[in-house]
C-alpha cells in the first residue's frame, strides 16, 4: 500500500502535454515492393552516437541495431567493420578462409596515441587543475575523443603523477524526483567572485542535471539573467517550471515564465536556496573545477601585481582583459560537466547530455510554447516542495555553501520583499581612441588573455595592460 501511495504521489499531471520527439519515420514506398525503409533523423544520429552505441540507440528507438548502423554508415559517422572472412595464403600456395575474430566487434574508442592523449590531458589540467577522472573524460568526450578508463588513468598518472591515498572523492547521489526533462529548471547566481564585481548565473535541468546555461557577468541585473534564460530556452526549449530563490535578479525570469506557461500553476517557484539543492550541488563542482582557479588568480593580482579592488579603473580593466577568457573556460567547463558520466545510485551510469537527449525521445517534451487557457493545467498540490531533494540538504558542504552566500532566507512562495545583491560594472574610463590603442598594443605584443591559457602569462598581461592604461590616462 505504501508503494502504491508513493507511486501515485509521483504521477505526472502534465504527461498529456509531452510528446516524444519524432526522429524515426518510414521511407517512401518503392515499385519493387517489400517493407518500407526506416529513416532516422540525421541530426539526432549525429548527437546520439556521441552518447551511446548503435545497440543502445536501437533499444530507445525500437528498431534493429543493424538499421541504426546502416544509417550511421550512410552518414559516414562510423567506419565500416572488417570482413567476416579473410583469405590467407598458405605456404603450399593454397588459400584458406578464416573467420575474422574482429568481425562484429565495434568500438567507440578513438584511435589516438599516448603522446596525443597526454597532450590533451595536460591541456585539460591547465583549464581545470582540480578535475577528477570523470570530469577529464567528460571534457575529452565533448571534444569527440573517447578512450578506456584504464588508458585515461595511465595518462593522468603520466601528466600529473600518482594520486594520493584515498584520492577518489565519493559523491553520494540522493533521491530526487521530477517527471521528465524540462519539467523543472533550477537557477541561481553564485557570488564567489563578487569581490571583483563578477557574478556567475546558471540554469540546470532537474531531471538530467544538464546545464542549459551558464555565464559569468559583470552585473547582477534581472535583465541580464533574463537574457541568459531566453538563450537557453532557444536552444533547449521552455521548461514547464523554474525554481529560484528570492533575489531581485530573478524577477524578470519569473515574469517570463508566467507569460509563457501561465499564472496560478507555479510556473515560477520562489523558494529558499537550501531547497534549490540541484544547483547548489552544481556550484560546489563549479567552484572546485574552475571558480577557485580564477579566485586564486585575482587574489594573486591583488597581493603581488598592483590590483586595487576599490579602484574603478582597475576593475574595468580586469573585466576588459579577462572576462571573455573566463567565459570561454566556463563554456568548456559546462561541456565537460554535461558529458561527464554520473554515478547515480540504483540507475545506469549516464552523462547529463545522454539523459537529456534520450529523455526527450523516451518521455517526450513539453509542447506548450505559450500559456493556453483552453488547456486545463492543475497546480501541483505540494508546490513548495516540488523538485526539492530533502536528503541532499543534509550534505554539510551544500548547507555551508548556501549559508555563506544567502544571508537572508525567507518563507516559500512569492516573498513580500526580495533580496538584492548589487553588482555594477564601472564604465570605461578611456576614450574610444585610447581603448583602440590599448587593444592594438596588447595584440601587437601577443598578449591576448583568450589565446594564453597560462595563468602566469596572464599575470604579465595584467602588468603590461595596467602600465599602458596609466600611461594613456596620465
Amino acid at each position: 500500500m505504501v508503494n502504491d501511495l508513493e507511486k501515485a504521489g509521483q504521477t505526472d499531471p502534465e504527461r498529456h502535454k509531452r510528446h516524444p520527439i519524432d526522429v524515426v519515420q518510414l521511407g517512401a514506398s518503392t515499385s519493387r515492393g517489400g517493407r518500407r525503409s526506416i529513416v532516422i533523423e540525421d541530426n539526432f544520429l549525429r548527437e546520439a552516437i556521441q552518447l551511446k552505441g548503435p545497440t543502445q540507440i536501437a533499444r530507445v528507438l525500437g528498431c534493429s541495431p543493424r538499421t541504426v548502423r546502416r544509417r550511421l554508415l550512410d552518414l559516414n559517422l562510423v567506419a565500416p567493420g572488417a570482413p567476416v572472412f579473410q583469405s590467407l595464403a598458405l605456404p603450399d600456395g593454397s588459400e584458406e578462409r578464416r573467420r575474422n575474430v574482429a568481425c562484429g566487434r565495434s568500438t567507440r574508442h578513438t584511435d589516438i596515441s599516448d603522446q596525443h592523449l597526454d597532450s590533451l590531458t595536460f591541456a585539460i589540467f591547465q583549464l581545470f587543475p582540480n578535475a577528477g577522472r570523470s570530469m577529464v573524460m567528460g571534457q575529452l568526450a565533448s571534444q569527440g575523443v573517447r578512450v578506456s578508463r584504464s588508458r585515461l588513468r595511465s595518462s593522468m598518472v603520466r601528466v600529473r603523477g600518482a594520486p594520493p591515498s584515498f584520492g577518489r572523492r565519493k559523491i553520494s547521489r540522493k533521491k530526487y524526483w521530477v517527471p521528465a526533462v524540462n519539467s523543472l529548471w533550477h537557477h541561481d547566481g553564485q557570488h564567489g567572485l563578487i569581490r571583483w564585481k563578477l557574478v556567475t548565473h546558471a540554469f540546470i535541468d532537474g531531471k538530467s542535471r544538464f546545464v542549459t546555461g551558464l555565464r559569468v557577468h559583470n552585473n547582477n541585473r534581472s535583465y541580464t539573467v533574463l537574457c541568459l534564460f531566453l538563450e537557453a530556452t532557444a536552444l533547449y526549449g521552455v521548461p514547464s517550471r523554474v525554481r529560484g530563490d528570492h533575489g531581485v535578479e530573478n524577477v524578470q525570469v519569473a515574469e517570463a515564465m508566467e507569460r509563457l506557461r501561465g499564472p496560478g500553476r507555479g510556473s515560477y517557484i520562489f523558494g529558499r536556496s537550501i531547497h534549490n539543492t540541484r544547483i547548489e550541488r552544481l556550484w560546489l563542482d563549479w567552484t572546485q573545477g574552475l571558480g577557485v582557479k580564477w579566485y586564486d588568480f585575482f587574489m594573486s593580482l591583488e597581493q603581488y601585481y598592483g590590483l586595487h579592488v576599490d579602484d574603478d579603473l582597475h576593475i574595468w580593466l580586469l573585466h576588459h582583459l579577462f572576462l571573455p577568457a573566463l567565459n570561454n573556460e566556463a563554456q568548456a567547463w559546462v561541456n565537460t560537466w554535461n558529458f561527464h558520466v554520473l554515478q547515480i545510485r540504483g540507475e545506469p551510469n549516464r552523462s547529463p547530455a545522454d539523459i537529456f537527449l534520450f529523455g526527450q525521445v523516451e518521455e517526450g517534451v513539453h509542447t506548450l510554447p505559450f500559456a493556453d487557457e483552453s488547456l486545463e493545467d492543475q497546480p501541483l498540490e505540494d508546490l513548495p516542495h516540488y523538485g526539492v531533494d530533502h536528503e541532499a540538504q543534509r550534505d554539510a558542504r551544500i548547507r555551508e555553501h548556501v549559508f555563506n552566500h544567502n544571508n537572508e532566507e525567507r518563507s516559500e512562495s512569492l516573498p513580500a520583499r526580495l533580496n538584492s545583491v548589487v553588482c555594477e560594472s564601472p564604465l570605461c574610463p578611456l576614450l574610444p581612441v585610447q581603448l583602440s590603442s590599448l587593444d592594438a598594443r596588447l595584440h601587437g605584443a601577443g598578449l591576448d588573455a583568450c589565446n594564453v591559457p597560462s595563468m602566469d602569462m596572464r599575470k604579465l598581461i595584467w602588468q603590461e595592460a595596467l602600465r599602458i592604461v596609466m600611461e594613456l590616462v596620465s
